[in-house]
């Protein structure tokens, strides 16, 4: 029997670990993009505290929030507000869609096109291949299950075809995975 295993570079895991997501992305980069779930972070007093570990050991933090589903739309503009925001790392934190998303745009921000060039199965032939590296990936889930924390690819959904596709690459496992129950 034949196998390859791949998975995130690092896997923290343990309670109160999420504490060291603040230090964890200080040490790739200066600006960071923070990708949350729409309310859950925030009701739980945990997304005020980050916001501010972040602030004071950072040059900027950008937050965005994804609510539902990503679509391709909002990939690519999350990627665009990315790049013009000069962010050097990703920091992903929320269920499976946020991680998702989160690895797309850290994708997408650093390589040409839309979403839909690069996603398997849309009708375009062959998906285009990452040319540039993704920026690195800090990512957090708050949900068990979807396992995007240590997998090569992000869903997104398409909806002119009404399906959801992936963009996959071994180019997209996480830097660190923080796992924290």
């Amino acid at each position: 029997m034949q196998f390859q295993f791949r998975t995130a570079g690092q896997l923290v895991f343990g309670r109160g670990e999420h504490r060291k997501a603040g230090a964890c992305a200080a040490s790739v980069g200066r600006r960071v993009l923070l990708v949350t779930g729409a309310s859950s972070l925030a009701h739980s007093g945990v997304l005020a505290a980050l916001l501010a570990d972040l602030r004071e050991r950072l040059e900027h933090v950008e937050h965005v929030t994804v609510a539902g589903e990503p679509d391709v739309a909002q990939a690519d503009a999350l990627s665009r507000q990315c790049r013009e925001s000069g962010c050097g790392v990703v920091l992903a934190i929320g269920g499976g869609s946020v991680l998702d998303v989160g690895k797309a745009v850290a994708a997408l921000s650093q390589n040409e096109g839309s979403a839909i060039e690069y996603l398997e199965d849309v009708g375009r032939g062959a998906p285009r291949p990452l040319a540039q590296n993704p920026l690195p990936i800090i990512a957090l889930p708050t949900t068990a299950g979807s396992g995007s924390e240590v997998t090569r690819n992000s869903v997104l959904r398409v909806p002119d075809l009404r399906v959801k596709r992936s963009l996959r690459s071994d180019l997209l496992l996480p830097r660190v995975a923080i796992v924290d129950p």
